[in-house]
């Protein structure tokens, strides 16, 4: 899910862009982080110029992650 300036369609060249990752309750919480790490090592050696910032759903919690 994405959301933000870019959705919105309020973005400058800066602007970043906005993920939200969910994951469904009752998965494996290693296996869910272990493909999301590669999701984030595939976003990392892209060449998207700008930030990507993906917001980590998982049950009740979230965790906020900050890429270049």
């Amino acid at each position: 899910m994405q959301y933000g300036r870019r959705v919105k369609g309020l973005n400058h060249d800066t602007s970043d862009l906005d993920l939200v990752v969910h994951f469904t309750p009752g998965q494996d919480r290693n296996i869910d982080y272990e493909q999301l790490s590669v999701f984030i090592e595939q976003l990392s050696n892209s060449d998207i110029p700008i930030f990507v910032y993906v917001l980590v759903h998982h049950f009740n919690e979230i965790d906020r992650l900050s890429l270049s």
